[in-house]
């Protein structure tokens, strides 16, 4: 049984968040096939295993105007935008990249990790997009 690294060890206010937020993802490495214009395959040279971050799913505002036309109403639209956040630091073991899936252990939702860009705290955030 693989050991999972636990954010509840990460320091500061992200670890005191992590202490009560963080739950278990598992990291299925991905790779462009050698095919071109097929689906990604199972990366075998990358770690595949558990690991802990922060999910949020933040309801999206709308950035559009009502309309160009003022006597007529278009109602915006409000989209999620799902991430998670993880300190690199406790997850050293495992290579997380664009275009990985991660599976939520909670309800084993299944998510594409769309970009990941680092905050000025060090943290990682993952953008993800639901695939099942």
């Amino acid at each position: 049984m693989p050991v999972i690294p636990l954010l509840t060890e990460a320091k500061g206010a992200f670890g005191a968040v992590a202490a009560v937020m963080a739950e278990t993802f598992m990291l299925l490495p991905r790779m462009a096939a050698a095919v071109p214009n097929t689906p990604d395959v199972l990366d075998t040279s990358r770690y595949a295993g558990p690991f802990q971050a922060i999910f949020f799913n933040p309801a999206a505002q709308p950035d559009i105007p009502n309309s160009y036309d003022k006597q007529v109403f278009r109602p915006g639209t409000a989209a999620s935008k799902p991430r998670i956040e993880f300190d690199p630091l406790q997850i050293q073991n495992l290579d997380i990249q664009a275009k990985d899936l991660i599976t939520q252990s909670l309800n084993g939702l299944t998510w594409r990790i769309a970009a990941i860009h680092a905050k000025k705290t060090g943290i990682l955030v993952a953008d993800l997009n639901l695939i099942g």
